[in-house]
């Protein structure tokens, strides 16, 4: 249960899932971009599962630009020049940052 756990306890998945349920984003975004900054395909079920999760949350993002400013031009740059397998996943994982650049 992820109300038992301290701060450094969560996972990316709990933030996903905070992220998905709409739950505390006042901790779910920034403690997101802080996962995504050391792993950009950060995702339990799948790889950017958590970049999926943050750009598709109910939250305002607007009200986040100072963390999630910095984390765009990162994942920007990440999307050119990673080695993705797939041609499709390299699409996926671009629309989700153009999306969650859209809404900061």
């Amino acid at each position: 249960m992820i109300i038992s756990l301290s701060p450094d306890e969560v996972d990316s998945e709990d933030v996903s899932l905070l992220l998905r349920q709409g739950f505390i984003p006042d901790f779910a975004v920034p403690k997101a971009t802080e996962f995504l900054l050391k792993n950009p395909l950060s995702g339990d079920m799948y790889d950017g599962e958590l970049l999926d999760s943050l750009a598709e949350c109910k939250a305002d993002l607007k009200r986040y630009k100072i963390c999630l400013t910095p984390i765009i031009p990162f994942l920007m740059d990440f999307s050119k020049t990673y080695a993705f397998e797939l041609p499709d996943f390299k699409d996926d994982f671009t629309k989700s940052v153009d999306l969650l650049a859209s809404r900061q």
